[in-house]
């Protein structure tokens, strides 16, 4: 037995060499056939055992990716790879009662196991053996826990959400035509260069780094209810970032970001070394802007500031995992029908929306990660709840996805925001919004209020014992409103309330959308968010010196910088 073992396992382990040596094309056809084979003849199988499977499904995720990185006009990485991960999804019982049933006391899933496996997807026979390894462990998994979940109900432990395990979901067949990855390493080396290159000439630039990076992403979904699908994204990202540092040694960093899913839309030169030129003197004058210590009172909040915070704030109570679980952040779950915003504010959640504005949307998807078609979620309207974001687990009132499961760091499906859009009615133009800004400051006496342009540095923490939901945020790029209309550049520390109650705040908004669509830090790994929104006034924000605004004499800079050195006059 134990040689019968270890022949399993050296099998297995040299087909993860396959999975992490490859690196072209995956040839969908043989993979989705392949996939589908194997499914039928290990969910066929197992209908002998005493405990049969309901319900099997296998994903395969491949990413090719290719990246070129530099700071300061030269290069510090070229890299070329490609991976392949295979998730199972296996339950025992019924649909109505599984093995994936909360148990009290387990804590929601856990973000930081790892399930998934790679897999060699252009090996045939290699990736029919780990299908069959990894099908025999998830099996044996999900039998050693559907006991303990029938034991937790015996003893009457188990969650207090009374709605089914799974949902059933209409059969999907879909097969996208196959795509390869565009890449040159050696011009992409050479843009890099010249886009870093003026930051090296700034004296005031602390640091400084870009990136060019292409990904083809390849799906492959099968499952026990015959759903079949094959589906490929490609994508172009340019980051670039810098920061600087104030006199009183505060860290300001910037970043612009391209994102595009064909390679010839990368802005050009011109517009990309524009943009740089951009970066250099926003960081010279933002280091050289005043401090504010702490401020409590109106604010205009811009669309992409908006769109952020509704994710943050509004976007994660939506989340129906969340309702799902007693140790996890439950504050919507007993508010259908209830005024949640103020009048005239909706928000929406459409994965179907490819791009807008001319501007590529990262949160756009055919088919979630259930194999579950994306559909448009009107969540709240008019500022009453109406729908949450549903995977295939069902809550109390919503029995069926709406294509918004979503792998999660664990591999595990959750519920996921797509594309948010945020609509206020009878909105004011940009002028007349910054015209009652300063109307509410001279009924109320105050000397200035604030325009929030930029943001940093979202960390959501939404555990049932902070039940307000705080999101942590740094306000970046601040204008200082006077009663005369004029705005100057200043610098701030944190919020200290980024909650239900800010967005309840909210007295009106402008006519302008704006598109919030990037990578930000959230409770467990980096999030991709886009997120559509006008600028509104909130009556009232409040911030507060930070360890980020307190001067240290530690910080400011002692040495001077190359640069000045290099201009300085010699002796020769």
């Amino acid at each position: 037995m134990q040689s019968e073992h270890l022949v399993k396992n050296l099998i297995y382990c040299s087909t993860l060499c396959v999975a992490f040596c490859s690196t072209s094309v995956f040839p969908q056809v043989d993979v989705l056939k392949t996939l589908s084979e194997e499914l039928s003849h290990s969910f066929d199988s197992l209908q002998d055992e005493e405990v049969p499977p309901y319900y099997l499904s296998y994903e395969i995720t491949s990413n090719e990716n290719a990246t070129v990185s530099g700071l300061f006009g030269s290069i510090d990485s070229v890299e070329s790879n490609s991976s392949a991960i295979l998730s199972i999804d296996l339950r025992v019982g019924s649909y109505e009662f599984d093995n994936s049933r909360f148990i009290a006391g387990d804590g929601a899933p856990s973000p930081y196991g790892f399930s998934g496996a790679l897999v060699p997807v252009e090996a045939t026979d290699a990736l029919r053996t780990v299908l069959w390894f990894e099908t025999e462990s998830k099996y044996r998994e999900a039998i050693k826990r559907f006991s303990r979940v029938k034991s937790s109900m015996k003893n009457q432990v188990g969650s207090t959400d009374r709605s089914h395990d799974f949902a059933t979901a209409p059969v999907v067949r879909h097969s996208a035509p196959s795509i390869e990855l565009r890449t040159d390493l050696e011009d992409w080396s050479e843009r890099i260069v010249r886009y870093t290159k003026p930051f090296a000439q700034a004296e005031h630039i602390t640091s400084n780094t870009a990136f060019l990076i292409g990904r083809l992403v390849q799906r492959w979904f099968v499952n026990s209810e015959s759903t079949r699908i094959y589906d490929v994204t490609p994508s172009y990202r340019l980051f670039i970032s810098a920061s600087a540092k104030a006199d009183d040694g505060m860290r300001l960093p910037l970043h612009k970001e391209y994102y595009v899913r064909e390679l010839e839309d990368l802005p050009s030169d011109e517009e990309v070394l524009h943009d740089v030129d951009t970066l250099i003197e926003t960081l010279a004058r933002w280091r050289e802007a005043p401090l504010i210590g702490t401020y409590s009172g109106p604010a205009i909040l811009s669309g992409r500031v908006t769109g952020l915070f509704f994710h943050d704030v509004i976007g994660r109570k939506l989340e129906a995992h969340r309702q799902k679980y007693d140790d996890d952040a439950r504050a919507f779950k007993e508010k259908l029908g209830d005024q949640v915003l103020p009048q005239g504010i909706s928000v929406t959640f459409d994965p179907t929306l490819k791009r807008f504005a001319g501007q590529e949307l990262k949160r756009f998807y055919k088919f979630d990660s259930q194999g579950v078609r994306g559909q448009k979620v009107v969540a709240i309207e008019d500022g009453v709840l109406k729908s949450f974001l549903m995977s295939r687990t069902p809550i109390e009132g919503f029995p069926n996805s709406n294509g918004h499961g979503r792998k999660a760091l664990d591999n595990s499906i959750e519920t996921g925001q797509s594309n948010l859009l945020v609509d206020i009615e009878d909105p004011y133009s940009p002028e007349e919004l910054k015209r009652t800004l300063i109307k509410q400051l001279r009924d109320e006496d105050r000397e200035f209020g604030l325009y929030v342009e930029d943001v940093e540095a979202a960390l959501s923490f939404t555990e049932s014992g902070n039940p307000l939901t705080f999101t942590y945020l740094r306000p970046k790029i601040v204008y200082k409103i006077d009663w005369d209309g004029r705005q100057q550049m200043v610098r701030v520390g944190e919020f200290t309330d980024v909650s239900l109650a800010l967005l309840n705040r909210i007295e009106a908004g402008d006519t302008e959308l704006e598109v919030f669509d990037g990578i930000y830090p959230s409770q467990y790994a980096a999030t991709t968010i886009s997120a559509i929104a006008p600028s509104v006034l909130v009556s009232q924000i409040e911030i507060e010196e930070s360890k980020w605004t307190h001067a240290d004499p530690r910080y400011p800079r002692i040495l001077p910088s190359p640069v000045s050195l290099a201009d300085a006059p010699t002796n020769d």
